[in-house]
């Protein structure tokens, strides 16, 4: 039997995290999707729900944090299992201030 502990503590790497998302998500680096200057209705494509993956540096050992972008009717979702606004995410982990979840959230995200 597999521990909670151990599954909160083990890290989860892309490939793995890919296997098991269903056809109606997409998974993404945060890196990817700054260069990605498309609209999101392109960068969703078929996709109703992205999963992005932010890296950066805390106390200099690289780190990540998933977060899930879903489509709705007449915005996009934003969530995370930290319960934080994308900025607060992107300061902790040293990410630019403005970028391309601002642009694929707009001004109406919840």
């Amino acid at each position: 039997m597999v521990l909670l502990s151990e599954l909160i503590s083990k890290p989860l790497s892309s490939k793995r995290l890919k296997e098991k998302l269903p056809e109606y998500a997409k998974f993404m680096l945060y890196s990817e999707l700054q260069k990605d200057k498309r609209h999101r209705s392109a960068i969703f494509g078929r996709h109703s729900c992205l999963v992005v993956l932010y890296e950066g540096l805390i106390g200099g050992v690289k780190k990540g944090h998933y977060v899930v972008l879903i489509q709705r009717p007449t915005h996009i979702e934003y969530f995370s299992s930290m319960g934080l606004l994308p900025k607060h995410e992107k300061a902790m982990l040293g990410l630019d201030e403005k970028g391309a979840f601002e642009r694929i959230l707009g001004k109406a995200f919840k």
